[in-house]
């Protein structure tokens, strides 16, 4: 609901940055495959206790390498993965394939994007980004995108150690626009 969609190909399922608020009905399937992907592991864009009633013993929980250490794994079959390389979903099938991308938040902790492709559809679903360098050469390599999920809230956040800067951590409406032109996206999705 804040930032997580559900993805369905075929009999593939692949939930990103799945979360279930208090008021909200819990994680559905109707596929025989289901997998789930994480930007990275903030509490608003990973749900531990919401994926653990849906993935079972055949599925996996993808993430960046870098974010493993920053996830309780104990419950779930991690796959890491390098930047750029791709994962398909489910083997038997190929019915989605994902591919960690930069991404770049406001605030220094490793997270990516994710190109995801399936069903004749391309989209992108860039979590907690801001404003980066990185668009030109994803949209180059994977463009054009279906649909793009961007966070478009201008976030700041002044907690801990972060102090306001007047700089946001995230995606504001004007950027977000220039992304999906740099990306070459047909629809764009606000997500955050």
């Amino acid at each position: 609901s804040w930032a997580g969609i559900k993805i369905e190909v075929n009999n593939t399922t692949l939930f990103v940055d799945a979360t279930v608020g208090e008021k909200e009905a819990p994680l559905s399937y109707n596929t025989e495959y289901k997998y789930a992907l994480i930007t990275h592991a903030h509490g608003d864009h990973f749900d531990s206790v919401a994926l653990k009633n849906i993935l079972d013993k055949r599925s996996l929980l993808i993430c960046h390498k870098d974010v493993t250490s920053w996830i309780d794994t104990r419950d779930f079959r991690i796959h890491a993965l390098n930047l750029y390389e791709p994962i398909i979903l489910a083997r038997a099938n190929s019915d989605i394939v994902a591919i960690p991308v930069p991404a770049v938040d406001g605030f220094g902790l490793t997270q990516v994007s994710w190109v995801i492709d399936g069903g004749g559809k391309r989209i992108i679903h860039c979590g907690d980004t801001a404003w980066h360098g990185y668009w030109w050469d994803i949209s180059r390599v994977y463009g054009p995108f279906d649909m793009a999920f961007l966070p478009i809230n201008g976030a700041r956040q002044i907690n801990g150690r972060i102090t306001d800067t007047g700089v946001p951590a995230v995606l504001t409406p004007a950027q977000a626009l220039a992304a999906a032109k740099v990306l070459r996206v047909n629809t764009v999705c606000p997500i955050h």
